[in-house]
């Protein structure tokens, strides 16, 4: 009987959650950034979207690609699963969240952000210059 009772108590408020964070691609509806910049400046782009349906959403991190032709993006996000389902309510954006890349090379650099889906992608260009 002991031994259920501090199973109980043990149990009621537990904040852990239900099972593991699942990772996900965030779908970015804009980036924001300069159209040209000079060798040596930093590249600083703003993303735009919406991360999740609720606080069981957030932002966790940017996966960068670097090429030749210039930079393939992937922001990651993570839901996580409370014990109970309770996450809150709201929409959970992101306003700007800002990238910061080093600008090493001259010439025309494409700039690309992956999109859940097939063939989604934001493709920008940025002009370098010596």
């Amino acid at each position: 009987m002991a031994i259920l009772v501090t199973f109980a108590l043990s149990s009621c408020g537990n904040n852990e959650p239900s099972r593991k964070p699942e990772e996900f691609l965030i779908r970015v509806d804009s980036i924001s950034m300069p159209d040209s910049l000079s060798i040596g400046q930093v590249l600083q782009l703003g993303f735009y979207g919406t991360i999740g349906e609720n606080p069981c959403h957030q932002f966790k991190r940017f996966i960068i690609g670097k090429s030749v032709s210039g930079y393939t993006i992937k922001v990651i996000g993570e839901q996580t699963f409370p014990k109970g389902g309770a996450c809150g309510e709201g929409a959970v954006i992101m306003e700007g969240r800002v990238l910061e890349l080093p600008v090493t090379e001259a010439g025309t650099q494409i700039i690309e952000v992956e999109n859940p889906g097939l063939n989604h992608v934001i493709r920008k260009e940025l002009v370098v210059v010596p």
